[in-house]
């Protein structure tokens, strides 16, 4: 799907164009456009070439995909790769998914290309349709909007991280299984992949707000300093939560090791108390008869097996009452 919107500079309002017409407003120099192309086929792919004429490293770069965001200058265009983040569709244990942006900026049309929805283009085409003001100041502004909403999409997702580790907290105070630690780990590795994510989008606006680029105009570099702000405050968030996610996971395995050592007490415990009877049992259960016996008279005492069960119980009783009162119970 190619959607085309043309503003010409002085009037106040956008406007779709088709296809058809592209070849001619690209030569128009009062006019400025946005094509977006979502999940091209074949056909509506070849407008990269055809009339855009966009240099071949720019084609290559939207039909492969990458999971690494960059910016690039390349004579008379910039691309940049970014992805934007957004709360899974179905309930999973990962609390985010991105999808990929391929962005061209140039003299005077700005070139989106992905290959599924994102919501940062539909927002900025909403945006189009009440007022002409993204436009104002050409492409790069209307860059900057595309951008400044694709950093606000974090915000959602950065709720969810919030949401999770206070759940988890709660959690690992009661009960924690496997299934905990499993969530904690999963959290983790989707932080590191928001801090590299961020990390990378924050490069792309340092060259947007540093960088001498000839197609950023100097009076817009600020507002692209505006943006790399926000994204900073994200990563800095993801920064936190990392660290409150490593609290999580020591006071889980301080819990799980907290179990473990009482149920190693209580088998301890259990295995002391049944030493003695066992030494009792196995001595009145030697093979001995009266006569060989000696010493051992309860052999043949009609009461002689009351005696060495109620012997045993005295002894079990006696080792708890001395675990009791010795608090190890």
């Amino acid at each position: 799907m190619i959607r085309i919107l043309l503003h010409r500079q002085g009037e106040a309002t956008v406007r779709e164009a088709s296809r058809p017409e592209l070849p001619a407003l690209l030569a128009d120099e009062r006019a400025w456009l946005w094509i977006d192309v979502e999940a091209p086929t074949d056909d509506e792919s070849a407008l990269l070439t055809d009339p855009l004429n966009l240099h071949p490293v720019v084609v290559g770069t939207c039909r492969e995909p990458s999971s690494s965001a960059r910016i690039q200058d390349l004579d008379d265009h910039l691309l940049l790769t970014v992805h934007e983040a957004r709360l899974p569709a179905k309930p999973t244990v990962d609390p985010f998914e991105t999808a990929e942006i391929d962005v061209v900026l140039g003299r005077r049309f700005l070139l989106t290309y992905h290959e599924e929805p994102v919501d940062c283009v539909k927002q900025v085409r909403e945006l189009l349709g009440r007022s002409a003001r993204p436009f104002a100041r050409g492409p790069a502004l209307l860059l900057h909007e595309l951008l400044d909403r694709l950093v606000d999409a974090y915000g959602p997702v950065m709720d969810r991280f919030n949401d999770e580790i206070e759940g988890l907290e709660e959690e690992v105070v009661g009960r924690p299984d496997r299934r905990t630690l499993e969530t904690i780990l999963t959290l983790k590795r989707s932080l590191q992949r928001i801090r590299r994510a961020s990390a990378r989008h924050k490069e792309i606006l340092l060259a947007l707000w540093r960088d001498e680029l000839d197609l950023v105009p100097a009076e817009l570099q600020p507002y692209f300093r505006n943006v790399h702000d926000h994204l900073t405050r994200v990563a800095d968030l993801a920064e936190s939560y990392r660290d409150l996610l490593g609290g999580v996971l020591d006071a889980y395995l301080s819990t799980a090791s907290n179990r473990l050592n009482e149920v190693m007490k209580f088998l301890t415990l259990i295995t002391t108390v049944m030493m003695p009877m066992t030494c009792i049992a196995g001595v009145y259960g030697m093979n001995f008869d009266r006569e060989q016996a000696g010493n051992m008279p309860e052999l043949g005492w009609p009461y002689g097996y009351l005696f060495a069960l109620g012997l045993m119980a005295l002894v079990g009783v006696g080792m708890l009452l001395y675990f009791r009162i010795r608090r190890w119970l």
